[in-house]
């Protein structure tokens, strides 16, 4: 008697090179639909820092899909590279004879995601929902030395900011590349007061270091970076990226110009990435749009039984 199973694939993302990038698992949930403890159990079986559950979007035309994403233990409302491998994955499978852009959207908890995947470059770009809020409170050096102690020379606050509720880094700048190099993982967590209603959050740090930029006018911004969370390296994090990127352009932009992000991450790891950001600020210096692009290349397919 044949076996029916749930489709799913694996790819690596922010890379265009196999065995490299964020690796992430895309799984197709059935008619049937799948349970929230099911879809947790999935993540926690594939292991990997994310796991996708996408369907199309009922009542809606065109291109559209819903977005379930997953950690291992928990469910988040956004993450950068789950939204930019499965846009990858099935836009670039939609019939394109002309290779034209191909447009499409994901309903995520935190919002829907405008999508845009170029099948020539092989990239896909996401309009990043957004509500940037910079915590009161900024992470302080003592509390950074715990979770670093390797790390000699670390600021004395570093500022905790959330792109949407339920996702918040603490954007710690280091002195050089060499710096970086100590970072570790740490079995401890980023515990940081939020300000009220900005609680239960997923938290991390996000360590960063500015490259020698080639704009002279610095709106083209190169950053190397290494994300950390308890007993956790992300070798790309898409979501720490658009937090950077839209703080850094706030406190160092100006009002009404387009800033661009080059992010590489995970090169300690031996998995690079390369993540693009670009900011557009409004007249008042506030973050008006985020786009968040990268491409991903497909490693397995397969079907799963539960």
């Amino acid at each position: 008697m044949e076996k029916s199973g749930i489709d799913y694939a694996t790819l690596d993302v922010f890379t265009k090179e196999k065995f490299t990038g964020n690796q992430l698992a895309v799984v197709h949930i059935p008619e049937t639909g799948l349970s929230q403890e099911l879809k947790q159990a999935i993540a926690a079986e594939f292991d990997y820092s994310e796991t996708t559950f996408v369907e199309k979007a009922k009542g809606e035309e065109g291109n559209v899909w819903n977005l379930n994403i997953f950690i291992t233990t928990a469910e988040l409302p956004f993450a950068g590279h789950p939204v930019i491998g499965t846009a990858c994955y099935v836009l670039s499978a939609l019939e394109n004879e002309n290779q034209e852009i191909v447009k499409g959207a994901f309903l995520t908890k935190a919002g829907r995601v405008e999508l845009e995947y170029d099948p020539a470059k092989g990239t896909a770009q996401a309009a990043i929902p957004h509500n940037i809020h910079i915590h009161e409170a900024p992470y302080l050096k003592n509390d950074l030395k715990r979770l670093q102690p390797s790390v000699g020379r670390l600021p004395e606050a570093s500022p905790v900011v959330s792109i949407v509720k339920g996702m918040t880094f603490v954007l710690v700048e280091l002195d050089s590349l060499d710096s970086l190099q100590f970072v570790n993982t740490t079995p401890y967590h980023v515990n940081t007061p939020f300000d009220e209603g900005w609680g239960d959050s997923f938290a991390a740090c996000y360590l960063y270091y500015k490259l020698p930029s080639s704009d002279s006018n610095s709106r083209n911004v190169r950053l190397r970076t290494r994300m950390i969370e308890s007993g956790l390296e992300d070798a790309a994090t898409g979501s720490a990226a658009c937090t950077l990127s839209s703080y850094l352009s706030m406190v160092e932009g100006k009002a009404g110009e387009t800033v661009k992000y080059e992010i590489t991450q995970g090169v300690e790891m031996g998995r690079r990435s390369q993540i693009f950001v670009d900011i557009k600020l409004d007249g008042k210096n506030k973050v008006e749009t985020v786009h968040l692009s990268g491409g991903a290349v497909q490693v397995m397919e397969g079907k799963l039984f539960v």
